[in-house]
């Protein structure tokens, strides 16, 4: 069957099916309490004119509504492109019309002024979901009108974490998205218990949005997470006794911050996890505290998901001879090394570019700005990035970016903006910044505003450095070592 029929399936058995469907915040309810919310969206998409094709706005949050949203929209075969709701409204409005749309749907509480108004001067209709007992928002423009893609098919327009620049829509066709569902990343059958499936990456994200249809469109019961917190994972995993999880990177530190008694992770044959880079040590640490293999991957938006992993047959024949690599290509993925500077593939162990051939994606090649390797048995290992993009806890940021928006800030003469070490989510933003005037203790917290105003929340810088003057290099251009190393001395409690 193909995504939009099984989407359509499952809402065709939402009305009879009383089972537990969905916990969220401590409460489970069936799916038949949310076929209202369907009837709806369909009555909604109805009258604004919004045919399969067009092109219908999505700022998910992680609540049931958002989870039965997307299902609803796919099963009537709208291209559905994603709009980051951790963003401020203004944001999400100068989004809605960038992208032609002819519909928007977000949560009631994204859904002030900034978006009303867009909504009704683009004539765009818009949908404010809700709690299933409370009013739920509806507008509909007078010239929505569903316009699709000529000679593109329907799909999503997932964001990508932004590499090079501002997040881009990447696009998939349901068919791609179909065999994203189906990919068993874990390497292992499937229960046949109802075990709850976790849900905690966010639904605009490819990671939330592959598990999230997953679980739904086979028929599992979930518990839906707003944000990851390594209290209900700890939780989750004693309550169902899991014998494999998946984890977000940052949460290995988390679950050693955490002090969990190594008997509550018994059950575990093994974690999976990859969002991000893990040091070797965090990694030993949690296995040799735990008893329990960490198992990497490596994956992002362009490839569809994962295309590396490390299998627990891997680590049985291995033991910790491979720690740190995030594993080989499977299920007919590939990877290979390239030269930096020309298109020669270098030897097994030398460091060069990561290239991708994703079998869900097609048959071509995948450039990456990842520093990578590959050794003699074919396991890859990353080193870093090329182009100095920040990963924090698996969310990539530009330093450019934020040094832009900084700079427009009016008693800020220059600023540079690094990644510095973090304990938990490897990598966070740093800025060293030169204040008008010289003033050297500004309100840093209206710095932090200023930048939220404009950007994600990801992207606020964690540590701040006020300084007289930038340190640069005989070119004059500012030297992000030693720009850095100002950050490193801060932690070590020295004098900069």
């Amino acid at each position: 069957m193909t995504l939009h029929s099984l989407c359509r399936a499952f809402i065709g058995r939402m009305p009879a099916d009383g089972d537990p469907a969905i916990c969220f915040e401590g409460r489970w309810r069936p799916w038949r309490d949310y076929r209202g919310l369907v009837d709806d969206l369909n009555a909604w998409l109805d009258a604004g004119g919004i045919a399969a094709g067009a092109r219908v706005g999505f700022a998910p949050r992680n609540r049931p509504s958002s989870l039965i949203a997307l299902i609803a929209l796919l099963s009537r075969e709208v291209t559905v492109v994603m709009i980051h709701s951790y963003q401020s409204q203004s944001g999400m409005a100068q989004d809605m019309a960038r992208h032609r749309l002819t519909g928007f749907v977000c949560d009631r509480s994204d859904f002030g002024a900034p978006i009303e108004a867009a909504a009704r001067g683009a004539g765009l209709a818009a949908f404010a979901l809700h709690k299933l007992d409370e009013e739920r928002i509806a507008l509909c423009g007078g010239n929505a009108v569903a316009e699709g893609d000529s000679g593109q098919a329907p799909g999503i327009w997932l964001l990508t974490s932004g590499t090079t620049g501002a997040p881009k829509h990447h696009p998939f066709g349901y068919d791609q998205v179909g065999r994203m569902v189906s990919d068993n990343i874990g390497g292992a059958a499937p229960s046949p218990d109802p075990i709850p499936a976790l849900l905690y990456f966010p639904l605009s994200n490819i990671s939330g949005l592959r598990a999230g249809l997953a679980a739904l469109l086979g028929g599992r019961p979930v518990v839906l997470l707003p944000r990851f917190t390594i209290a209900d994972w700890h939780a989750h995993v004693m309550r169902y006794r899991l014998a494999s999880a998946s984890i977000p990177t940052a949460g290995i530190s988390m679950a050693l911050s955490a002090n969990i008694a190594p008997r509550d992770l018994s059950s575990l044959n093994f974690v999976m996890t990859g969002a991000a880079p893990l040091a070797v040590e965090t990694q030993r640490a949690f296995e040799r505290r735990f008893g329990v293999p960490v198992l990497l991957a490596y994956g992002a938006t362009e490839f569809g998901g994962p295309v590396t992993q490390v299998t627990l047959a891997d680590r049985e024949r291995y033991g910790e001879a491979k720690l740190g690599s995030v594993g080989r290509p499977y299920a007919g993925n590939a990877v290979r090394i390239r030269h930096p500077q020309s298109d020669h593939q270098v030897p097994p162990a030398e460091i060069g570019l990561v290239e991708v051939r994703s079998a869900r994606m097609g048959p071509d090649w995948i450039p990456t700005t990842d520093l990578g390797a590959i050794d003699g048995d074919g396991f890859l290992y990353l080193h870093g990035r090329a182009d100095g993009a920040i990963n924090r806890g698996g969310f990539k940021i530009v330093p450019e970016t934020i040094e832009a928006v900084l700079m427009r800030h009016a008693d800020i003469d220059e600023v540079a903006v690094v990644g510095v070490p973090d304990a938990r989510l490897g990598e966070v933003p740093a800025a060293a910044v030169v204040m008008r005037g010289g003033v050297l203790s500004p309100d840093i917290g209206a710095l932090v505003r200023h930048v939220r105003q404009t950007l994600y929340a990801t992207q606020v810088p964690a540590r701040w450095r006020i300084v007289t003057a930038l340190p640069r290099n005989a070119s004059l251009k500012i030297d992000r070592v030693a720009v850095r190393m100002l950050f490193e001395a801060d932690a070590k409690g020295e004098d900069g």
